[in-house]
Formats: C-alpha cells, sequence, structure tokens
C-alpha cells in the first residue's frame, strides 16, 4: 500500500508525473532501470530509461495469480546473448512507484512489488525481446522442490522405472581402473602397460 504523500498526491492529482523503478539482481551485475527515457537518478544509483522498449504487466493479469511479467525489447544481440546465458531463476525483482518533482527529478519512491525470477525467455529478430516472469516467495520455495536432492531409496520410490541409482551402484561395487591394466571399462579393453603418466624423479 502506498503511504508516501508525495507519491499519493501524484497519484490523484498528476499521475504524469509519476514513473516505475525496476531493480533485477542480475547473475553478473545489477540492473537499474526506469519507464521514462533518459537517466535518473535515486538512492545513490543510476536508473536507465528504456521507454517504451519495456513494459510491467499486473500481476492481476499472470498466469498464476502473484506473478508478474516484464519485457524488454532491444536491438542489441549482446543484452539477449547475456540473458539467455545467465542463470538469472532465484534472483530478485523490486519494482518501485516513484514520482517525480518540479525538476524531473525523482522526489519519492515506495516499493510495490517483490518477487523472484523463475523464468526468462528470449527472442531474436528485428527487435529482440526478453521476457521475465517473477512469482512470490511462497511459489518459488514450492518450485524449489523440483530440485532437492534425493537418497536412492526416495529416488526409487518417485522414479521407479529409472535405473540411475542401480547404475551407480554398480559402477562403483565394480571398482575403478588401475594402471597395471588388470581392470577393464566397458568393452574398452585393457589398459596397455606404461600407458599411465609417467613422472620424473627429482
Amino acid at each position: 500500500m502506498i503511504s508516501h504523500p508525495l507519491i499519493l498526491n501524484a497519484l490523484q492529482n498528476d499521475v504524469s508525473s509519476l514513473l516505475n523503478l525496476v531493480y533485477i539482481d542480475w547473475p553478473t551485475a545489477p540492473v537499474r532501470m526506469h519507464s521514462r527515457i533518459g537517466e535518473k537518478y535515486w538512492d545513490g544509483q543510476i536508473w536507465t530509461g528504456v521507454g517504451a522498449l519495456g513494459s510491467i504487466g499486473k500481476a492481476s493479469s499472470a498466469a498464476k495469480p502473484g506473478q508478474v511479467n516484464m519485457s524488454l525489447s532491444t536491438t542489441d544481440l549482446g543484452i539477449v546473448s547475456d540473458a539467455t546465458r545467465d542463470d538469472a531463476i532465484g534472483r530478485a525483482v523490486k519494482v518501485y512507484l516513484a514520482c517525480l518533482d518540479e525538476h524531473r527529478r525523482i522526489a519519492a519512491a515506495e516499493l510495490t512489488i517483490y518477487r523472484f525470477i523463475n523464468d526468462v525467455n528470449t527472442e531474436t529478430g528485428a527487435i529482440h525481446n526478453i521476457t521475465i516472469t517473477a512469482d512470490t516467495a511462497r511459489a518459488r520455495f514450492r518450485n524449489s522442490t523440483n530440485h532437492l536432492r534425493y537418497s536412492p531409496a526416495a529416488w526409487r520410490q518417485k522414479y521407479p522405472d529409472d535405473s540411475y541409482c542401480d547404475d551407480i551402484e554398480a559402477l562403483a561395487a565394480s571398482g575403478l581402473p588401475n594402471e597395471s591394466g588388470s581392470n577393464k571399462v566397458g568393452t574398452g579393453g585393457s589398459i596397455p602397460k606404461g600407458g599411465g603418466p609417467r613422472y620424473k624423479s627429482a
């Protein structure tokens, strides 16, 4: 809920002075953007304007309750490559509602959305698009169960047709090949004598 008097006044009397600030805890470096154009300064940081190239969807319009979709269009393929390469899942996303003063500087800002990234999609073309889906902390915790580590017994119970644990146990029981050539790996045959690493005497 908005409580700052300057922002409340802007909501009632001057919506043209409002803008969104977006902070993304990106793996390689923090990303700070705002919904206008040009650079703005707030909280000791520079926020880069994306204007019409960026958008923030309403939480109520997302596929799941509490989910927020954000998109950025760019002609810089390097940005798209970074979005594809970097693993941003689980990183924080903060959206602030801010208002400008008579000098077009940020006078106040309040946190309105605090979510965690659960999906990043990219689409290349004449204009490249990056879409970020962010979810609530509760949904983040719920999704994290998909990446839990299982004991062999729990894994067999969850995936009875998967032979992964059996294969690992069989490999462990067979022992690893040594340099004498006495053990075999699969059907590859024995390691030739003298094939191991040689060390020079000191």
